[in-house]
Order: structure tokens, then C-alpha cells, then sequence
């Protein structure tokens, strides 16, 4: 049992649930584990900065279902899919986005576990899922927990592609997680062989490949950035936030230049730091 002395929990966390979150694993999660400086503010949150990307559908021969690119914001649509495949490149911050997958859910009626790939490999999956359990809510029975609804149920699997299965045991590790939570969403840093399987064996699976910051969604981080570190934010209109804004997007152009930089958030926010 964990023992949770860390404090009051914020208040954008207090919701009356069933299941009892551990404030001590959601302000770990709301950490920012970069190596950034905010010279007037060291108390900036994952969720201040954290814009969400746009993912590229990867569901051949299935236009008309799932649109072609979307915002990843939209897999908090608990009903909309069954099983998520999101693929991206190292640094593009697909750790990040499950985080805070996970803290957007916990505050609302939907109970998230996450867990590491690689920890089903030891076969008892009901021993992974209730070590993650402990670890991630307090005062709470699994058991209770594994009877309860699965609409209300989300699993978040990081670093799918360390789990080394055969296609036999991959499918049928998910038909029993599926009868366990409403929706998994599993992240990859390379594509799994596996999911090309899992339209034929599922249904509702969306496959989808994690983008760069587009313009918007820069120019979205940019303006966070400057919101949340600037020494008097009072003392500035929203003119001066768009005309900083700009400015220091268009440095953040100039560093990426020929596109040799990937626009991930990591790289835009390092320049941000530097200029």
C-alpha cells in the first residue's frame, strides 16, 4: 500500500471518485523532466506547456472511418475507439502525450492505469495490472477495481515495441486486456510487426503515426511558453503576448531551418531557452 503524506492534491485534481488517485503519481506525471530553466517561475506544470499534436492516420484502406489526420486530443473519446497504435520517433514526445492522456482522464469519471510494455512479458497480466494499481491509486481494492465498468476503464501502454511476443500471444494478451478496459492505447517508437493483425481480430482500431508541430500547434506552444514565463504576466496585453509570440517564432523558423531540426515540442522549447 502506498502511503500518500505528499500534501493536498490541486485543486484541478479534486473530483469525487470511486477509485482514489495518488497525488504523489499525478504530480509526478505533471512534472516537467526536461533540463529547462524558468528563471521566474519554478513551478511550471507538464499541462501549462503541453500542446497536443496531430497524428497521421496509418489505417490502410479504411478512409471514411478514421479521417486522415487528427488532433491526439481526440483520443480522450473513450466510445470512439477500441484499441489506439500511435508510432513516433524518439524525442517526439509520445511519453509526454500518454502523461498527459492520463492526467486529463483522472479528471474526469474514466480511471487510467498506465504501464511499461515490457512488464507483460512476465506472463501473470492480472500481477502487472494490480502492481500498477497500487502504484497509481490509494485507499483503493483491485479487485474492486477489476469488476468494475469497463466504459470507466482506460489502459495506457508505453513502449509497446519492448514487449517481445509472437503474434499469437500479442493477440491474445489484448483480447484479454480488451475485456478488461473500454480502450488501450499502446505508444511505439518503431512500428510494431504486430498491428498490421489487429484490424482483422478488433474492431474500432486506429493506427496512426505521431506528427511534428505544425504551424498552429507551434505557435501554440510558443504562446504557453511565454504565458506561463514571464516575470509580470499581468503586465501584458494579449497585443504583446501575439507580437512576443511572433517574434519568437520566427527565430524558432530560423533555428529549424531546413527542416534538419524536427518541430517537436523538445527541440522548440530548447530554442525558446536559448534565444
Amino acid at each position: 500500500q502506498i502511503i500518500d503524506n505528499t500534501g493536498p492534491l490541486s485543486s484541478e485534481f479534486k473530483v469525487d471518485k470511486k477509485f482514489q488517485h495518488s497525488s504523489e503519481f499525478l504530480r509526478d506525471l505533471d512534472k516537467i523532466k526536461l533540463p529547462l530553466i524558468f528563471e521566474h517561475n519554478n513551478e511550471i506544470k507538464l499541462k501549462q506547456l503541453f500542446v497536443y499534436p496531430d497524428l497521421e492516420s496509418k489505417n490502410e484502406g479504411e478512409k471514411g472511418i478514421f479521417d486522415d489526420f487528427m488532433d491526439s486530443s481526440d483520443l480522450l473519446k473513450i466510445d470512439k475507439y477500441s484499441i489506439c497504435f500511435i508510432e513516433g520517433e524518439n524525442q517526439s514526445g509520445k511519453t509526454t502525450l500518454l502523461k498527459n492522456l492520463y492526467l486529463s482522464f483522472s479528471e474526469k469519471d474514466i480511471y487510467p492505469l498506465m504501464v511499461e510494455g515490457k512488464e507483460f512479458s512476465k506472463g501473470d497480466i492480472d500481477r502487472v495490472l494490480e502492481k500498477a494499481f497500487k502504484d497509481q491509486y490509494i485507499n483503493s481494492n483491485y479487485s474492486e477495481f477489476k469488476q468494475y465498468d469497463n466504459k470507466k476503464k482506460v489502459l495506457l501502454i508505453d513502449d509497446i515495441h519492448k514487449l517481445n511476443l509472437s503474434s499469437h500471444l500479442f493477440i491474445e494478451l489484448l483480447r484479454k486486456l480488451k475485456n478488461r478496459y473500454s480502450l488501450v492505447i499502446m505508444l511505439s517508437s518503431t512500428y510494431y510487426s504486430h498491428i498490421s493483425t489487429l484490424n482483422s481480430e478488433f474492431e474500432n482500431v486506429f493506427s496512426a503515426k505521431l506528427l511534428p508541430l505544425g504551424y498552429k500547434k507551434r505557435i501554440e506552444l510558443i504562446d504557453k511558453y511565454h504565458r506561463v514565463t514571464e516575470k509580470n504576466p499581468s503586465d501584458l496585453t494579449d497585443q504583446l503576448y501575439l507580437e512576443k509570440t511572433k517574434d519568437s517564432y520566427e527565430k524558432v523558423q530560423t533555428f529549424l531551418g531546413n527542416k534538419i531540426i524536427p518541430p517537436f515540442p523538445i527541440f522548440i522549447l530548447s530554442i525558446l531557452q536559448s534565444v
